[in-house]
């Protein structure tokens, strides 16, 4: 993809590729499809490729920026089917299970503005800021003793709820990623680390930015394997290398240390499936993996993303937290997740996005019911938009097309999923103009 962009073909820079662009493909197959399709020469370069009879196949592991526009047409084959066939597989064969190599994850939360209980490290959505909690001023920490804090309380021997409280964790989380906000952060905490009483025994491999200032800079998956090679345990801090298309086997857990509610779906979910690769060492294999997340509402926004994809069907999300546990820790004891705390937790942070975004939040409106809107129905939205046209709080759309004939109840349920309708499609353009009308009326 990269190098079929700067082809002139496609208003690229380079007289090439002409007989790819030209040859009339049978199939074209785009991986990482979520990157490479979603900018303008990206696009140019598919239409120049796939021709009037090409089947065009778009591979992602984490496709939310582009999903919409294949929901007709969705093939998914994702964690929770891998576990699921690890776990059956017995049942209906007898030779060696594939899936076998493949650990549980485990989702671990800690509510880190609540432990710290500092005003300081709120921003304004009342989310733990953790580019405040790793702010730095001349390669120090501002908040140095809080970060200290933090450190000590992962290892605090006398209280078994954080990762490096024991030696049996110390030993099942030899190999983690840290996810910090940024060089400086990353350089700063590296110091911290090897200063520490029980991190000092690690080797801290900084990968952010150029690493630490008086190491020469090296490849940053060549540094981490050369550390991994000495024996020692090792912590690798990055602010966004290693975290897509790079397989580490060792690795055994991820800290998220940075971000917040606003992360991207995508990101989070290539971050954390990072420590999900198979390993075998020693004749043993990694059975589970761990997530530890201390901005807590971030796992419940993309768990319930996942309960909006599934339709929010409760014996698919008991299915989900049975092979993906999420265990959240509440006052001095880990709460481990069931169907119905956690559906009270997910409707409490929709509740809160929904006060943080106003009436801009999609959310507060009915998208199954806008699908089927009627000619009465359009003409009203119509009358509707001349009422508060004049607005400027709401931009409102300009085509309402109340001549439309519409789809009877099947079609807007889904009942044809084998090729993309236009009708549908047209629907949902109706369905976007009236949720912003009704956002207009809102405001």
């Amino acid at each position: 993809m990269q190098d079929l962009r700067g082809s002139e073909i496609v208003n690229g820079k380079f007289n090439k590729n002409s007989e790819i662009f030209n040859t009339n493909w049978d199939f074209v197959i785009v991986d990482e499809a979520h990157e490479g399709t979603k900018t303008a020469l990206g696009d140019s370069v598919i239409k120049n490729l796939v021709k009037e009879n090409s089947k065009f196949l778009a591979l992602s592991g984490t496709p939310f920026n582009i999903i919409e526009e294949y929901e007709d047409s969705v093939f998914t084959w994702n964690y929770i089917d891998e576990q699921r066939a690890k776990e059956n597989w017995y049942k209906n064969n007898l030779d060696s299970n594939p899936y076998e190599d493949l650990p549980q994850m485990k989702i671990y939360t800690y509510n880190l503005g609540e432990i710290l209980n500092q005003p300081a490290f709120f921003d304004e959505d009342k989310s733990f800021n953790f580019k405040e909690f790793f702010r730095t001023e001349k390669e120090n920490f501002v908040h140095e003793k809080y970060i200290k804090k933090f450190l000590d309380l992962m290892t605090n021997v006398t209280d078994s709820n954080y990762p490096y409280s024991n030696e049996e964790f110390r030993n099942t989380f030899q190999h983690s990623l840290w996810i910090i906000p940024g060089v400086k952060e990353g350089r700063a905490l590296s110091k911290l680390l090897k200063q520490h009483w029980t991190f000092s025994t690690f080797e801290i491999v900084n990968v952010a930015g150029d690493g630490d200032a008086d190491e020469e800079s090296k490849d940053a998956l060549k540094k981490v394997q050369e550390a991994i090679a000495t024996g020692k345990k090792t912590i690798t801090l990055s602010c966004g290398k290693l975290t897509a298309g790079v397989t580490v086997p060792e690795w055994t857990a991820v800290f998220m240390l940075a971000g917040g509610y606003s992360t991207s779906a995508a990101s989070y979910m290539q971050t954390i499936f990072r420590v999900q690769s198979p390993c075998r060492q020693g004749g043993k294999f990694k059975e589970i993996c761990c997530v530890f997340d201390f901005a807590p509402d971030r796992s419940l926004k993309f768990i319930s993303e996942s309960i909006e994809r599934t339709g929010g069907n409760r014996q698919e999300i008991d299915e989900y937290l049975n092979f993906c546990p999420v265990i959240a820790l509440q006052g001095s004891k880990m709460i481990e997740y069931n169907v119905n705390n956690l559906f009270q937790q997910v409707k409490r942070v929709q509740a809160a996005r929904v006060v943080r975004n106003g009436f801009d939040d999609s959310n507060l409106y009915n998208k199954g019911l806008l699908l089927q809107l009627d000619k009465n129905d359009l003409e009203k939205f119509s009358k509707l938009k001349g009422i508060i046209g004049a607005s400027k709080a709401q931009k409102i759309p300009n085509d309402i097309d109340i001549n439309y004939s519409g789809l009877d109840k099947t079609a807007t349920a889904g009942g044809d999923k084998t090729s993309k309708s236009p009708e549908l499609e047209k629907r949902k353009k109706l369905r976007r103009n009236a949720i912003s009308i009704l956002r207009g009326i809102s405001i």
